[in-house]
């Protein structure tokens, strides 16, 4: 293994734990490091399928029948912003 793809690994390990510590899943979440030592703080919304009026879709395929779809999708805008000398035990 070189050591371009340990540290590769490492700082995924590290991106994940901060995505554990905001309550995030999800790998496609953002991290955006700034400058100094400030917590992770997560900003934005959760994206996914709704109605027009709204309301979250949890099973998309079942408005999946032609004629029938009242739903569209809503990308996901969350990013974490941590600060550079924030250490992740």
């Amino acid at each position: 293994m070189s050591w371009t793809n340990l540290g590769k690994r490492l700082d995924a390990a590290i991106d994940a734990k901060l995505r554990r510590l905001c309550g995030v899943l999800n790998n496609q979440v953002r991290i955006v490091r700034l400058s100094g030592d400030s917590a992770p703080v997560i900003t934005g919304e959760r994206g996914g399928h709704f109605t027009k009026g709204g309301v979250r879709i949890n099973n998309p395929s079942a408005y999946s029948r032609k004629g029938f779809s009242n739903m569209f999708y809503c990308s996901d805008s969350r990013v974490i912003t941590v600060g550079t000398n924030f250490r992740v035990q």
